[in-house]
């Protein structure tokens, strides 16, 4: 993931930068001039002995960010419209596969996440880098791999990891979009009844406040924001779990579910599943931007943790409460009383708050390319310009989305499956290929990573093509209109 803002004091103090930023090698970085590059190198963080070179230049970053910042951003940058959309996944997949496959892909997903941090870490002490982001990982990765040609190509790397982390994350924030608009249009519909406007004026009307949000450049800045979307967010699961336990009591017969579904029913759960649990799009960039690194395992497992069993638990209870009445998301199976219209807002406004987070990668990868090739009085206006262009992108995008559940099962399965699953495991063979396979754990990582790559690339191929084949269909469908009160 592309992280790409100055580590040190004396540089740029916001990103994306108004200035080029400067090489990441630890001698150009630290060092005062040209001429004393070759000199020792005096750290400007507190010195420790337990920390390595990365941690003592992140103790000196003006932006970096404690380990609480850090768990509040995992939260939501994993909590989002996945979550709310498990409950039609499960349906999709079966009472009992569904919930089982939940739980095993959450692990998968933690585990390609800790591979992308070791891999990082040790790229990192092989190129005396500070940081390096999920496209510089796999150009290095593909650099100490075993083909000749790739070696030779290794930027190749970098380019398919970017376009697919872009494509992932404007996707996410046309889903957003879509979600908030489709959400505040229920509650008009519930106080007007007819003449409501169709979601594409719903989506215009957040369009002035989305830009604005987004015109926020730092990733710290957002902290206050993100804490505030936890506990709206905190606030509106516990009032959905109060609903849906209280309704598998009282409406739905357990025994009358199916046990599994269809295999195009498994393939929709897994692209809607591994959407949910894509937020290894923002693992990198939080780790580069921690005050204390060492500490990022911990904090990562204690917040995914927390989102795995939010996931299995959503969708067991969701689909035990509805059945087959279980909608694409579930705030559209809560009644319209007014303590479930509040809880609409308060979703509203914590996806509202993870747009401003989704948005910061595709900003951090593309708009250096711009900024390089602008002259420096130009940098802040062309930034403006460039978040402005991008969020109207994805405003537009959002305006032709046929059908929610779909969309995501389709951004999950062609882009996040690549990401999420099938890259980390690949690229962490490339960079310990010259290591080689002597001893048995060596060779008992190889088999491993083998199985989830071609799980992922499994479900990578079906999924895409199960989700493009059912938007399709939907196109010649009039979309069902959620306005009706339940």
């Amino acid at each position: 993931m592309a992280e790409q803002q100055p580590l040190l004091r004396d540089h740029s103090k916001s990103y994306p930068p108004t200035t080029k930023p400067p090489s990441r090698n630890l001698g150009r970085v630290l060092a005062g001039s040209q001429e004393n590059l070759h000199d020792d190198v005096e750290f400007r963080g507190t010195q420790h002995p337990h920390f390595s070179l990365s941690t003592e230049s992140r103790l000196a970053t003006e932006h970096a960010t404690t380990d609480l910042q850090t768990f509040m951003h995992i939260l939501k940058g994993n909590i989002g419209t996945g979550l709310l959309g498990l409950p039609y996944a499960v349906k999709q997949a079966g009472i009992l596969v569904g919930p089982l496959g939940l739980a095993a892909m959450g692990v998968i997903a933690l585990t390609c996440m800790h591979i992308m941090v070791v891999v990082c870490h040790d790229l990192c002490e092989r190129t005396g880098s500070v940081t390096l982001d999920y496209g510089e990982v796999a150009e290095q990765s593909l650099k100490h791999g075993p083909v000749a040609w790739l070696r030779r190509k290794c930027i190749i790397g970098r380019y398919i990891v970017n376009g697919f982390l872009i494509f992932t994350q404007l996707g996410f924030c046309c889903v957003y979009f879509l979600f908030m608009a489709d959400n505040i249009r229920q509650i008009y519909c519930f106080y007007y009844g007819s003449g409501v406007p169709d979601v594409q004026l719903f989506i215009l009307m957040f369009f002035p406040m989305v830009l604005i949000y987004c015109y926020i450049r730092n990733l710290d800045d957002l902290a206050p924001f993100s804490i505030l979307a936890n506990i709206l967010t905190v606030v509106s699961i516990l009032i959905i779990y109060e609903y849906l336990i209280s309704n598998i009591i009282d409406h739905v017969d357990a025994t009358t579910l199916p046990l599994s579904g269809s295999m195009n029913g498994f393939f929709i759960f897994f692209g809607t599943a591994i959407y949910s649990y894509e937020g290894i799009g923002v693992v990198l960039p939080l780790e580069n931007k921690m005050k204390n690194p060492q500490n990022f395992n911990r904090v990562m497992l204690s917040g995914m943790a927390i989102v795995v069993s939010l996931y299995v638990s959503m969708g067991i209870l969701g689909y035990l409460s509805n059945g087959d009445n279980t909608a694409e998301t579930i705030t559209l199976n809560l009644p319209t009383t007014g303590l479930y219209l509040a809880v609409r807002i308060m979703l509203v406004a914590a996806i509202f708050v993870s747009y401003g987070i989704q948005f910061y990668v595709p900003i951090v990868i593309l708009w250096p390319f711009f900024m390089e090739r602008m002259r420096e009085r130009y940098h802040f206006i062309g930034e403006m310009i460039f978040r402005t262009l991008l969020v109207a992108l994805t405003m537009v995008l959002a305006m032709v989305v046929p059908h929610l559940a779909l969309f995501i099962a389709f951004i999950g399965a062609f882009s996040s499956s690549a990401l999420a699953i099938i890259f980390p495991p690949l690229l962490q063979e490339f960079a310990f290929y010259d290591k080689g396979y002597a001893d048995a754990r060596k060779r008992l990582r190889v088999v491993y990573n083998v199985f989830i790559i071609i799980f992922g690339i499994v479900g990578f191929a079906f999924g895409t093509y199960v989700a493009l084949k059912e938007i399709i269909a939907s196109l010649e469908q009039p979309e069902h209109d959620h306005c009706t009160p339940s």
